[in-house]
């Protein structure tokens, strides 16, 4: 690129303490040797050379196994900042990514833009929407269900009110005070569902683009095909043209030849008789010019009888042809 080039890009990003994270494809049309080790020590998450159209499969699956591989992203929603600084403390170590919210109204409000979490941990009691409102609308949304809501709350409830939780969308409760090993156990294990679940959508993803392009190459092949036997058939037609061209010429060789038979047998008899003749006045010069007219007779009619022997063949050969097809 101009000005500053994709290794210099990349390693700007990454001074930023924000972008440690981002993931950054480097696409390349000259893969030349350590280009990718390159890239890779320059901070590039993976390495893709072009045309990147040819190899789609190739493509959805960097980006893809980028996204598994990202830091779980992780949405705490509570009230009180301190609840907040609470579940991330005990969570940090682990390597996640947090988003928090103090309100129902605020978690609505991220998800409509951002939606790739792999779990909710969410306190019931909030004002204006409690937990178990915002899950409920949280799941009217399609392409949130997906999203585990575990609910953290100070008061142990009553099956009624648990049953409610599991109605609303909850997948599990936590009581406070809240047991940081149990808080671990219980995320990571949704955690790695979410990272299986993952896998499974990139392999699927991965197994669409390819039969898309075994599709198109199949496509591609047929068209070839189609085009190659309407070219022979074409040939054909045009072989065809040029046989009956070939049978008419034939015939009108032949016939010509037979025509041109008695005029030349006449000139051939009469300049015979002329030479043969003692009371001819010719001279010399007269003769001369007459035996001349014999010679080139005499050539015609070799060159007549060729014709006359090739045009026979082909009308041997094309009748021998016809009797073996209807034999």
């Amino acid at each position: 690129m101009p000005e500053m080039d994709g290794y210099e890009t990349t390693q700007k990003i990454r001074r930023e303490h924000k972008n440690n994270t981002l993931p950054i494809i480097a696409v390349t049309a000259k893969a030349m040797k350590g280009d990718r080790q390159k890239c890779i020590e320059a901070g590039a998450s993976d390495y893709i050379t072009k045309p990147v159209e040819d190899r789609p499969a190739a493509v959805i699956n960097a980006c893809l196994v980028l996204q598994i591989d990202m830091q779980p992203k992780i949405m705490l929603v509570d009230d009180r900042e301190d609840n907040l600084l609470s579940m991330e403390t005990v969570l940090e170590s682990d390597g996640y990514r947090f988003v928090k919210a103090t309100s129902g109204r605020q978690v609505l409000k991220i998800l409509l833009s951002d939606w790739t979490f792999a779990l909710i941990l969410m306190d019931v009691q909030m004002p204006n929407l409690n937990g178990f409102e915002t899950a409920s609308l949280i799941y009217e949304r399609e392409r949130l269900r997906h999203i585990p809501i575990i609910f953290i709350t100070a008061n142990n409830y009553g099956e009624e009110n648990l049953f409610r939780g599991y109605r609303a969308g909850a997948v599990d409760y936590i009581y406070k005070p809240v047991n940081p090993d149990l808080l671990r156990a219980k995320v990571a294990v949704f955690v790695e569902l979410y990272r299986k679940n993952q896998r499974l959508m990139a392999q699927e993803q991965k197994l669409v683009a390819i039969n898309r392009n075994l599709e198109m190459e199949i496509n591609e092949r047929k068209a070839s095909e189609e085009k190659v036997t309407d070219l022979n058939k074409q040939l054909l037609e045009n072989i065809a043209r040029l046989e009956a061209a070939n049978k008419d010429l034939d015939l009108f060789a032949f016939m010509a030849s037979h025509d041109l038979q008695a005029p030349l047998r006449k000139i051939r008899m009469f300049s015979d008789r002329l030479l043969s003749s003692s009371d001819n006045n010719f001279g010399n010069e007269g003769r001369l010019y007459l035996s001349r007219i014999q010679e080139v007779s005499k050539r015609m009619q070799e060159l007549i009888n060729d014709i006359l022997r090739f045009s026979k063949i082909s009308v041997e050969k094309q009748n021998f042809g016809q009797w073996i097809s209807m034999g």
